[in-house]
């Protein structure tokens, strides 16, 4: 978008994310006092690890900077006190961020340090000009920072996407008083709570901005098909008078590299029939990529950890990996079970397990080296957010939000929406959305 601004000599229009607004805002104030601005992603996890290594047993310890950190994003995206003990406990049921359960003095220590923590954090912003990416947007608002030049026009695009935060940032520090903001954004595509955002965005903004809706019911995008089919999930949805039929098949997966095409994208709730279908389409030379370098990434994590563990004992070999895979998801199980997390939490480590099995026996390699290059050729050579129109391109829903494309294949439909033990309501809605 900005690009095309530019392209049209509309360099008087700023196009800006949320950590950007926040950030100018800061830079602003920081510079005009002399001080410099250092962007530090492990603020807190250092923080916190220093501040809780002489106060919690070694049992405990990783699982109190875990709950520690959670609780400290989670408060500064709500906005919420600290202090406010009841307001912290709520975010804990939310989030449903481990805390021992077994140890409820572990749990009030915790939520009493939380205050300190976070006033360290701010001093360390104030003094030292120390911020990680949620204080980007956290701090102007805290601080009461306004914009140097404030606008009298705001288009805010996925506002239901909007935190507490984000929405105050954007109404109390960059628009000006006597300004006007359109919010766009439906509450059926609210599928980020999980990351902070306020699961209320559309209705709390309408309430808090005294807004006047204008509703934008009809699809300018899919088929009558598609839309009707949508329509049993979300009634007010239309297709446009001219969209054409469109096409629906039930179809079977083992057929998929026979039909699908360059620049089709291939979607699903979870990550291993992902990575499965990708590897078998690349054997069948197709040219295939997962959307998510960090999906990839974090896969390659884990077999670096899996090396290391075993190498500990002097017991990896590669051709153990398949065993040494089970013993790790079997492990990190346990310690979800010890801590009482969400059947989701354990769901999560199973699909990773599947797909840790599914690149050990679908790519060819002879040693650990091979199967993280093996995984790696998965990932997209475009940096950007766009589309890998050169390839079959593979994503999550939620990695999938806003982009489109002429064919799409849903794998494992019976998993939308995924249902898990202890699920809250407001989980149970965000996968109706998806």
């Amino acid at each position: 978008l900005c690009s095309e601004l530019a392209m049209e000599d509309m360099s008087d229009i700023h196009v800006k994310t949320f950590h950007g607004l926040g950030y100018g805002i800061l830079r602003s104030v920081f510079e005009n006092a002399g001080n410099k601005i250092v962007l530090d992603e492990d603020k807190y996890h250092k923080l916190i690890k220093d501040f809780i290594k002489p106060k919690v047993p070694s049992t405990v310890y990783i699982e109190v900077l875990a709950a520690m950190k959670s609780l400290v994003n989670y408060i500064r995206l709500s906005f919420v006190d600290p202090k406010d003990e009841k307001s912290v406990r709520m975010l804990i049921i939310q989030y449903d961020i481990d805390l021992d359960r077994k140890r409820p003095d572990l749990m009030q220590s915790v939520i009493r340090w939380l205050p300190e923590v976070m006033e360290i954090g701010e001093d360390d912003a104030r003094n030292k000009g120390i911020i990680d990416y949620t204080d980007m947007v956290y701090l102007p608002v805290k601080w009461e920072l306004k914009s140097a030049n404030p606008y009298k026009l705001m288009f805010v695009d996925e506002a239901q996407d909007l935190s507490k935060i984000t929405r105050k940032l954007v109404y109390e520090q960059a628009m000006d008083p006597s300004g006007r903001a359109f919010f766009i954004g439906d509450s059926a595509q609210s599928i980020f709570g999980w990351a902070g955002s306020d699961i209320y965005s559309v209705r709390e903004t309408i309430d808090i901005a005294k807004a006047k809706e204008l509703p934008l019911d009809i699809c300018y995008r899919c088929p009558t098909s598609h839309i009707s089919l949508a329509q049993k999930i979300v009634p007010q949805i239309k297709a446009h008078a001219e969209a054409k039929t469109g096409v629906i098949v039930c179809a079977d997966e083992d057929i998929l590299t026979s039909i699908v095409e360059v620049g089709d994208m291939v979607l699903c709730r979870v990550t291993a029939p992902l990575f499965q279908k990708a590897i078998e389409c690349l054997k069948a030379k197709i040219p295939a990529r997962i959307r998510g370098r960090d999906l990839c990434e974090n896969l390659i994590t884990v077999l670096h950890k899996i090396e290391k563990a075993a190498d500990s004992t002097g017991r990896f070999k590669y051709s153990d990996l398949a065993t040494l895979i089970d013993e790790w998801a079997v492990e990190e199980v346990k310690y979800l079970r010890k801590r009482e997390a969400s059947d989701n939490a354990i769901q999560l480590i199973q699909d990773k397990r599947e797909t840790l099995h599914i690149c050990h026996r679908d790519i060819d390699a002879k040693d650990l080296e091979g199967l993280i290059s093996g995984i790696r050729s998965l990932i997209p050579s475009n940096k950007g957010e766009g589309r890998s129109v050169s390839a079959v391109e593979f994503s999550t829903i939620h990695r999938a939000k806003g982009l489109e494309a002429n064919r799409i294949f849903i794998l494992e439909p019976t998993k939308l929406p995924l249902i898990w033990e202890g699920q809250l309501d407001w989980q149970y809605q965000q996968e109706m959305n998806l």
